[in-house]
């Protein structure tokens, strides 16, 4: 059966951050997920001991959020930044017993030739990845729709899994949004069987509007994706990070079945 985390960031948007990993709990949930920490670092490890949810997933920092960043990763210039945000991330994954963070590769400037872009792109995540090894930490990849974020490096599944495959890394793995996935008009079963090997973590939202991915409301039969990963053998975290249309307790029509009510 599917293993899902709540997304902090994006449910139980009814209530304080800190009261979020209550109701995760209270629904069924016994893992969680939140790109950005790093300002709650102490109140997130006493919640998550107290609530017994495990963090499945942090994201590095990335940059300037408010400015439009969305990673640093790939942006020629900021190496230096970027190594910085590793050792941020090394400490909160730490401190709050998460074996995986996803770096994100940034929105590139237009003068910035992709070719470069990618270079660097690479030999950032050589460093992470070995950087990481010695704490027994896992970086992610994912990449992202040109809808949702113009301009972001890493766009396409096939750039991802060919630099995921030549980094010559055992501890990188992509990230599978299967809302980027539908979103870019790929086929999240072909997919999934094929870059099973490589994936680490799955996220789920609903098309259009990533709302929840109920089969009645979405485009997409989710009931039979879910059938799907449970046949490949996948045994990992499936995040839910999606806008719930109305309440977050009234989106988990579609969740029953998997013991979130």
């Amino acid at each position: 059966m599917p293993k899902f985390a709540a997304n902090l960031m994006y449910l139980f948007q009814e209530v304080p951050l800190m009261e979020r990993f209550s109701k995760a709990q209270q629904h069924g949930f016994s893992a969680v997920e939140h790109q950005f920490p790093y300002a709650n670092i102490k109140s997130f490890k006493n919640k998550l001991e107290t609530t017994e949810l495990e963090l499945v997933l942090i994201n590095a920092p990335a940059g300037n959020w408010e400015h439009g960043e969305r990673g640093l990763a790939a942006i020629p210039g900021r190496e230096s930044d970027f190594l910085d945000t590793l050792y941020i991330a090394r400490d909160a994954a730490l401190t709050l017993n998460t074996q995986f963070v996803h770096i994100m590769a940034g929105v590139i400037p237009q003068h910035i030739y992709r070719k470069k872009a990618e270079k660097v792109f690479i030999l950032n995540l050589q460093k992470a990845a070995d950087f990481f090894q010695r704490y027994e930490l896992n970086i992610l990849i994912e990449p992202l729709n040109d809808t949702d974020v113009p301009g972001y490096f890493l766009n396409r599944l096939k750039k991802a899994t060919t630099i995921l495959r030549n980094l010559n890394r055992s501890n990188v793995f992509l990230q599978f949004d299967i809302y980027h996935c539908l979103m870019r008009g790929e086929n999240p079963h072909e997919v999934l069987k094929e870059n099973i090997k490589d994936i680490a973590h799955m996220q789920i939202a609903g098309v259009p509007g990533r709302h929840e991915p109920d089969t009645k409301k979405s485009s997409f039969n989710f009931s039979e994706l879910f059938h799907t990963i449970d046949t490949i053998g996948y045994t990992g975290w499936i995040g839910c990070e999606y806008h719930p249309r109305g309440t977050t307790a009234a989106s988990f029509g579609w969740a029953k079945t998997y013991g979130i009510t």
